[in-house]
């Protein structure tokens, strides 16, 4: 209780496409810190996290299914790093990508109680999850936003997403019929787009339709 937890994944070299399983909750946690060795490093988390900072470090690949309640700050971290939510977040303090990634399931509303940048080239945030952002912006500076778990819509509520310098929105076209495109949906919120690269995907087999309207933003 009210402690810090170091938890360190590192490879079976006798197994692969396995993952550690913690099947409970994590609960009343200063700090929980995730550390892979060399990638490849998976642990899912059957319960709900609790926990006043929350960081992803050196290629741990984390999925958390329950609920997660970070009440400082968030840090996926580092080239290789993905934090997977599937279920609800709500995250009270500042939640800064440097790299890795920050996926949202589709059934994860992300409640961001602070600020929210990415602003390093290894960074990615994606999913098709919903961010409440409380009157906050999103700010993208770098990095890479992919909507959906391939094509899908990514929901961002109650602030302003900001979009600015090198950053990239993997927009991905899908399977043959009309409308099948990724989409940022803005919602009850304000669209600031300074600069951003356009990277398209094609998910094997888009035909174009005379009435196609593929929105990025709606």
């Amino acid at each position: 209780d009210g402690g810090s937890r170091k938890i360190y994944l590192v490879d079976n070299p006798y197994q692969t496409g396995d993952r550690a399983v913690i099947d409970g909750n994590l609960t009343n946690l200063n700090q929980l810190l995730f550390y892979g060795r060399d990638g490849g490093s998976e642990l899912r988390i059957t319960g709900s996290v609790d926990c006043a900072y929350l960081k992803v470090n050196n290629g741990a690949d984390v999925t958390i299914e329950g609920v997660l309640t970070n009440t400082g700050a968030l840090y996926p971290e580092y080239t290789g790093g993905k934090l997977t939510l599937n279920g609800n977040a709500t995250v009270g303090g500042p939640v800064q990508m440097n790299g890795g990634e920050l996926a949202l399931g589709p059934n994860c509303v992300f409640s961001n109680g602070g600020t929210f940048v990415v602003k390093n080239a290894a960074g990615k945030l994606s999913g098709s999850g919903r961010i409440d952002l409380n009157g906050q912006n999103l700010d993208l500076q770098d990095g890479t936003i992919a909507p959906g778990n391939s094509v899908g819509t990514l929901t961002v509520a109650g602030g302003e997403l900001q979009m600015s310098g090198s950053m990239i929105y993997e927009w991905e076209i899908g399977q043959p019929g009309p409308d099948q495109s990724d989409t940022i949906d803005i919602v009850g919120g304000l669209l600031d787009l300074d600069n951003f690269k356009l990277q398209l995907l094609d998910d094997d087999g888009y035909v174009e339709f005379a009435t196609d309207k593929l929105d990025l933003f709606t």
